[in-house]
């Protein structure tokens, strides 16, 4: 999905802004693995994913091992962006680290760019809002739904909102995203699979 077809989906763009957010966003490749910010950096950029996964993560305990309390906080996939979202809002330093996961084709927005674009072109002001209103709602649907002792549940609402992911990203960031331990996700998965439970609806709080 390109950033034009991304963006659109929260409002229309007139042709003169496409033309300026295509001059302005950067295609970059980056490589599987790679760090695109650390805490105590200022996120300036913001990832507009046509291809690829990226990671968003913090840990729980900066002075533990790094496998053992890393909490993963945000999957950017195709369609998606990606910044660690309060620090880019305020341009203070961030405590999360951002990290490729795969091969990544991303388009590129600079902070100042961004600003700029948003007084050239008052209608993004409307598109922006209304993104970051749809990351802030899924990451309040993940908060009540962390709040539940049913892991089954869990693991499926993270099936219905990254359906691609499953079988792309490592269990043990999965399982940290969900609060849960990897060996209870390996077992849970096995669980779903032996009884082929169906895909639960979730509550109307949780989806609406």
């Amino acid at each position: 999905m390109t950033i034009i077809e991304s963006l659109e989906r929260y409002a229309p763009l007139s042709e003169e802004c496409k033309k300026a957010l295509l001059e302005r966003a950067k295609i970059v490749i980056i490589p599987a693995n790679t760090g695109l910010l650390c805490p105590d950096q200022i996120s300036d950029r913001v990832y507009f994913i046509e291809k690829g996964i990226i990671r968003v993560y913090y840990y729980a305990d900066e002075d533990a091992d790094a496998d053992a309390s890393s909490i993963t906080s945000w999957f950017g996939q195709e369609g998606g962006i990606v910044s660690s979202i309060s620090s880019f809002l305020s341009q203070k330093p961030s405590t999360e680290h951002i990290q490729t996961l795969e091969k990544c084709h991303c388009r590129v927005l600079t902070y100042n760019d961004l600003e700029e674009l948003y007084v050239e072109f008052p209608e993004l002001n409307l598109t922006f809002r209304k993104l970051y209103q749809f990351y802030i709602q899924i990451y309040e649907r993940r908060m009540k739904l962390l709040k539940t002792k049913d892991f089954t549940k869990r693991y499926l609402y993270f099936l219905k909102i990254y359906p691609t992911l499953a079988n792309r990203v490592k269990d043990k960031d999965i399982a940290s995203y969900l609060e849960m331990s990897a060996g209870k996700l390996c077992s849970l998965k096995k669980e779903i699979y032996k009884s082929k439970r169906p895909d639960e609806e979730l509550p109307n709080y949780l989806i609406s």
